[in-house]
């Protein structure tokens, strides 16, 4: 991983000398260091063994270690991990070096000995790394607050979200559903999508099927982000027949949108899990979406049952054939 050099302590009878090694091939992996007898000799180093020692000369003709040979016939030394040469850097120079980890983990990580041959300059502090904030920068958070108040009546404002597309699609090509979720009740109708641009007809069947349930006359607000599925003029048209308001979040920023995006996931994770522990093929995420539809329907909290109530008895029996609609 790297070339250096390294002090090891040699025994020269009742005391041990310091050699140094230049060009020391760094590998972790090996849990040993191998001197290499040749590459002394090139040094003008000279090699002598008598009586199971090795005897070691340095070019100025002093013996700088005598080494006894072990019961294997290896001349071994026993050294510490400290025999290494340290460099002394700054926190943010080993910082760039790791991949722009935090500056606290990489001082962590001197101070853990996770990192050998390297000492953190105490003189040098931390500082803001440039590449950091240029590569890292998004947005400022968005606080969790509720802009508007929660409504009070079924339709009074929608939730809507497109996801997709699957892996895997299903029969027909769906490979997309959409989430109409009230405001008021948290109560979810989804659909199944061949192609984004269906969101119209899916809210059309949605909106059908609130009149038709008699839960509502008319949608008042929809809110949804700022896909291209939900800003064609077919859709403006309609809403503006409908005399339905529409609500759009602030570009790239799905936390706006937060009801209907948390949905999503949290649907998707339940379909994923069923997937897995039913053991069923895996173009059939539909019908496990419809599913975890219907149990979140039939688990919400308990400070919205009493306003879901009303709706859940209307068309709990009608659910699984609206949604492949």
């Amino acid at each position: 991983m790297g070339t250096g050099s390294m002090v090891i302590h040699a025994p020269l009878g009742a005391v041990s000398l310091e050699i140094t090694l230049e060009n020391v091939l760094y590998t972790p992996t090996v849990g040993y260091t191998l001197v290499s007898l040749s590459a002394l000799d090139l040094l003008g180093y000279h090699m002598s063994i008598n009586a199971g020692e090795l005897e070691i000369t340095s070019p100025a003709g002093s013996v700088v270690a005598c080494i006894p040979q072990t019961t294997h016939e290896l001349s071994r030394v026993s050294h510490e991990e400290g025999g290494y040469a340290i460099e002394v850097v700054s926190v943010m120079e080993l910082h760039r070096r790791m991949g722009h980890i935090a500056p606290a983990s990489t001082r962590k990580l001197v101070e853990d000995g996770l990192v050998t041959g390297i000492a953190l300059d105490p003189k040098l502090c931390e500082e803001h790394c440039d590449a950091c904030i240029y590569t890292w920068a998004t947005h400022q958070p968005v606080p969790k607050v509720r802009v508007s108040e929660q409504a009070s009546h079924f339709s009074d404002e929608i939730h809507t979200n497109v996801w997709g597309p699957t892996p895997m699609s299903m029969h027909c090509g769906r490979r997309f559903f959409i989430t109409f979720s009230d405001d008021a009740t948290h109560y979810t109708i989804t659909f199944l999508l061949v192609h984004k641009g269906d969101a119209l007809n899916a809210y059309r069947s949605f909106e059908a099927w609130a009149r038709t349930q008699n839960l509502c006359a008319t949608i008042k607000v929809l809110r949804s982000d700022r896909g291209s599925e939900y800003l064609s003029a077919a859709f403006d048209n309609h809403l503006m027949d409908a005399g339905t308001a529409r609500r759009l979040t602030v570009h790239d920023t799905p936390q706006l949108n937060s009801i209907a995006e948390c949905l999503n996931w949290t649907l998707m994770e339940k379909v994923r899990v069923l997937l897995h522990t039913s053991g069923m093929l895996q173009n059939l995420w539909g019908e496990a979406l419809h599913h975890s539809t219907w149990l979140k329907n039939c688990t919400l909290t308990q400070a919205l049952c009493h306003r879901q109530a009303t709706v859940s008895r209307r068309f709990q029996f009608g659910f699984c054939i609206l949604m492949t609609v």
